[in-house]
């Protein structure tokens, strides 16, 4: 877009700049014929009064060199501030552009490190807390299974124990029936 604009102020310029230059030579020519031909008319007859008109011819063509000189020179000056103008302009929007690459380069760099950190984050969370819980189930199911394991031993301690007692009991028992038979 932007070469399309400077090249249609380019185009504008220098069609401008030949139009001025043909109608200068144009009008350079037909002053030099009618010069010259006015010259050739009354060169004899009046003397005095070429001396005149060649003395305004030359004021003329001075006039229009001094005219032509600060006319180029205002072109140049035109065309350079013109130039700095596009430049400057140029810059500014390739800037602007690559600020706003930059920008966005940043913006999708952080969001990615920033997704990558909360998933991170989230994964040693989510390892964390299943640790735990696995850790207290098998704590949970170690304590159950010793609980049972221990009940077990002492139900079967309290057997022995009263299956003991008992055969001691009924031996007591049968000596003291024993005894008192052997009385009779």
């Amino acid at each position: 877009m932007v070469c399309e604009m400077v090249r249609e102020m380019v185009c504008e310029m220098v069609r401008e700049m030949v139009c001025e230059m043909v109608r200068e030579m144009v009008c350079e020519m037909v002053r030099e014929m009618v010069r010259e031909m006015v010259c050739e008319m009354v060169c004899e007859m009046v003397r005095e009064m070429v001396r005149e008109m060649v003395r305004e011819m030359v004021r003329e063509m001075v006039r229009e060199m001094v005219r032509e000189m600060v006319c180029e020179m205002v072109r140049k000056m035109v065309r350079e501030m013109v130039c700095e103008m596009v430049c400057k302009m140029v810059r500014e929007m390739v800037c602007e552009m690559v600020r706003e690459m930059v920008c966005e380069m940043v913006r999708e760099m952080v969001c990615e490190m920033v997704c990558e950190m909360v998933c991170e984050m989230v994964r040693e969370m989510v390892c964390e807390m299943v640790c735990e819980m696995v850790c207290e189930m098998v704590r949970e199911m170690v304590r159950e299974m010793v609980c049972e394991m221990v009940c077990e031993m002492v139900r079967e301690m309290v057997r022995e124990m009263v299956r003991e007692m008992v055969c001691e009991m009924v031996c007591e028992m049968v000596k003291v029936e024993m005894v008192r038979e052997d009385g009779a």
